[in-house]
């Protein structure tokens, strides 16, 4: 039986950490988390959403079940770690890490990358569980529950699909497995959330939530059999500016960086996040909001990215790759990248991307449209507020 808009609200109006981590702990039947300085971020997103997200009442039940089920997998992961603290001996220092802005090719590329068996990927399923839901079962019943998200998701943000699409059992961006953390920057995407994006940009640095995220890397690395001589493909667009964090958790890892005209890839975010925000219940979406928001965002990521390059570029393993030569050429790039970690790329894996290319065309889910103007944005704005970019980086990757 569905609650009604009342009893949504009633359960709602008094939501806090604390009242997610008892529901949590009421449904796991467990009650240690571990380290416990993940509150004062929980805190923090948890107030900013349910004052400034203009949620309906069904959005704030999605955000509380959102939030207690990353609860619920730190109880299960704490669990785990008590009964094998083995897992925290596995390595993933040197994992190839995939980032830039959001909409510059960073999805094919992790998606293209990860149909190579040299590789590990990280999936949807994984990324919703981390954390097993009973002892060994095949098929993983994690795998249905995440079939169910994505398929109601599907149904409720056809715009979002036709942007990023969406499958249980296929690589996805490792911001999902972050958010469990409560630092992570897509919360301030997919909801409006001003207040904790302002405490989120100056509560610096983010490393004991790196280091968490490293440990459910771990973690799922323990899972699938250890690493077999496998690094990790992970794809988040949420570690532009946060190279240092990044490195001191991975020290070893190899960074991607995407690059695409920001007049493109900004407006394209935009309408990303418009489709995000219909589809998980927002009630009022101020378009040139997001435009105003993601103009300045966007640009001030990648000057704090810069601002750390400076310091690394030198003894750090990065390459950066315009989104065309992705779309185009995106064999060549894993080649590229392979090279660059003294890997080389089979006929077995051109094989497997190559498939992979033919299975997943472009626009397969419908052509996302967008445009700066609808979103209260121009050209020349976008051009000013990216002058650090654009200065820094030679004009064949930010064109």
């Amino acid at each position: 039986m569905n609650p009604t808009s009342n009893e949504i609200t009633q359960q709602t109006s008094v939501m806090t950490s604390q009242s997610l981590m008892a529901q949590a702990t009421e449904e796991e039947k467990l009650d240690d988390y571990g380290t416990m300085d993940f509150v004062g971020a929980l805190d923090q997103l948890v107030s900013s959403v349910c004052k400034e997200g203009h949620l309906s009442p069904m959005g704030l039940m999605g955000f509380n079940m959102g939030i207690v089920n990353f609860l619920r997998n730190r109880l299960r992961f704490q669990d785990d770690l008590k009964k094998h603290p083995e897992i925290l001996d596995e390595d993933v220092s040197d994992p190839i890490i995939i980032t830039g802005l959001s909409r510059t090719g960073t999805t094919k590329l992790q998606r293209i990358m990860a149909s190579d068996t040299q590789t590990q990927k990280l999936l949807t399923w994984q990324c919703i569980n981390p954390a097993p839901l009973t002892t060994s079962v095949n098929p993983d019943p994690r795998i249905a529950v995440a079939k169910a998200n994505v398929g109601a998701f599907r149904q409720a943000a056809p715009d979002f699909m036709s942007a990023h699409s969406m499958d249980a059992e296929i690589p996805e961006e490792d911001s999902m497995l972050f958010q469990a953390t409560f630092e992570s920057s897509t919360e301030g995407y997919f909801y409006r959330a001003p207040s904790y994006m302002d405490w989120l940009w100056n509560h610096r640095p983010l490393n004991s939530s790196y280091a968490y995220f490293r440990n459910l890397v771990r973690y799922l690395q323990w899972q699938n059999g250890g690493v077999q001589g496998r690094p990790w493909v992970l794809k988040g667009t949420p570690h532009l500016g946060l190279l240092d964090e990044v490195l001191t958790a991975f020290p070893n890892a190899t960074i991607v960086q995407c690059h695409r005209n920001p007049t493109a890839a900004v407006p394209s975010l935009c309408r990303l996040v418009e489709a995000g925000r219909e589809a998980r219940g927002s009630e009022h979406i101020d378009l040139h909001e997001i435009g105003e928001f993601f103009g300045t965002f966007c640009p001030a990521m990648w000057e704090r990215q810069i601002e750390q390059l400076g310091r690394v570029k030198d003894k750090a393993n990065i390459l950066d790759v315009h989104y065309n030569r992705i779309r185009d050429d995106a064999v060549g790039v894993v080649r590229d990248i392979y090279e660059r970690r003294g890997m080389s790329l089979s006929k077995e894996g051109i094989k497997a991307m190559t498939q992979w290319e033919a299975d997943n065309p472009q626009h397969s889910e419908g052509r996302h449209v967008y445009s700066l103007e609808r979103y209260g944005l121009c050209e020349q704005r976008i051009q000013q507020s990216f002058k650090t970019y654009f200065d820094y980086f030679p004009a064949e990757l930010t064109k």
